[in-house]
């Protein structure tokens, strides 16, 4: 499969991510979407940054567990497909 870059909209989620997975980004911002430091991880913690859309989440493939409190999201795009049982 060939990797993918994708841009993270919400501007606080994107600072949130870069922050987590900082080899994850590449130039101009975008998100590399078969990034392994992301897509292993098991847990992510976005608590009260302001973030209204998670667009990108879906990449995440391994999570079980996401700390979402404190933001007002209004995109909830690709939560349910990320989060494991």
């Amino acid at each position: 499969m060939i990797a993918q870059n994708f841009w993270v909209p919400d501007a606080n989620f994107r600072v949130r991510l870069k922050q987590l997975y900082p080899f994850c980004f590449q130039s101009g911002d975008s998100l590399s979407s078969q990034c392994i430091q992301m897509m292993y991880d098991t847990s992510l913690d976005i608590s009260n940054r302001n973030i209204q859309d998670i667009s990108g989440i879906e990449f995440a493939k391994s999570l079980g567990t996401l700390n979402i409190s404190g933001n007002p999201i209004t995109n909830y795009f690709g939560i349910t497909d990320s989060l494991k049982d």
